[in-house]
């Protein structure tokens, strides 16, 4: 009996051992896979950067967006001249087109039209956008300790806060990639406590909108969709933004996932009319 226990228990050490090894290996690809999206992301270089006293001086607002493909620079770029956007990115404030610092990818971005559709529909502060959007990311990249994702976020943060440009509105533009994986609601509920956890802990106040944008070569994920419906109709740091999965269809979609030019037009659209309730008599 005693011989046979010390089996089980050699057996029982073997296989958490295994586990403990597979688990780091995972990690370790996690990072090494998160580590070469992050180098992808555009950065300001070759801009001119600008005093942050003459942004803050206009009382604007801010806007943060993150996300992935689809909040970054993976839309089809406008074949019409794109009028420069007041940026903040890399610690620094200047003017910028598509593609945006902040986010991956060289195409066109939703953010380079947003500024222009809030102004139409009555939002008559300047916007200053930041971007932080990396491709195929999930929202456990967003919120696990130790992700360089996550790590980059509260840098963002920091820096943003640092210039005097902490963000008034946060826009969350994700759900593709785990729509993919067939992430759950409940684990998908779970990353948006963890997102709000997080951001709490920055000391950030604003609100959050959240997209519903699920859609990438596939049908929408009504989990997902139910997670962030959910969460936004449940008061605290959430609202409902956008409803991209709707933007569907080649003249929509370049590549049924990323945006067309009209697409990229479209979603910023969207985007205007689910903040200007909120932010057009301010």
């Amino acid at each position: 009996m005693v011989r046979w226990a010390g089996c089980v228990l050699a057996v029982g050490l073997g296989l958490a051992g295994w586990w403990g090894h597979h688990q780091m290996t995972a990690l370790n690809h996690q990072h090494r896979h998160l580590q070469e999206k992050l180098a992808s992301v555009q950065t300001i270089q070759g801009l001119p950067t600008i005093d942050c006293r003459a942004f803050t001086a206009q009382k604007p607002l801010v806007i943060l967006a993150l996300g992935q493909s689809n909040a970054g620079n993976h839309a089809q770029l406008a074949q019409t001249i794109q009028q420069p956007i007041q940026l903040v990115a890399d610690g620094h404030c200047v003017l910028a087109s598509a593609p945006l610092p902040g986010g991956t990818g060289r195409g066109g971005s939703v953010w380079q039209w947003l500024p222009q559709h809030l102004h139409a529909m009555g939002v008559t502060r300047p916007v200053v956008m930041s971007v932080l959007a990396v491709e195929a990311t999930t929202i456990n990249d967003w919120t696990r300790r130790g992700s360089l994702l996550h790590q980059r976020l509260i840098a963002q943060l920091h820096q943003m806060s640092q210039l005097g440009l902490a963000p008034n509105a946060i826009l969350w533009q994700q759900g593709e990639a785990d729509a993919r994986v067939n992430t759950s609601a409940a684990a998908y509920a779970a990353g948006l406590d963890a997102l709000a956890g997080t951001l709490k802990s920055q000391g950030v106040q604003a609100p959050v909108f959240l997209a519903l944008s699920t859609v990438c070569r596939a049908a929408s994920h009504a989990g997902i969709r139910a997670a962030l419906i959910l969460h936004a109709n449940a008061g605290g740091i959430f609202r409902l933004g956008s409803d991209t999965d709707v933007l569907q269809g080649q003249v929509m979609r370049h590549d049924g996932c990323h945006f067309s030019s009209m697409g990229a037009h479209s979603a910023a659209q969207l985007w205007a009319i689910a903040l200007r309730s909120t932010f057009a008599s301010m």
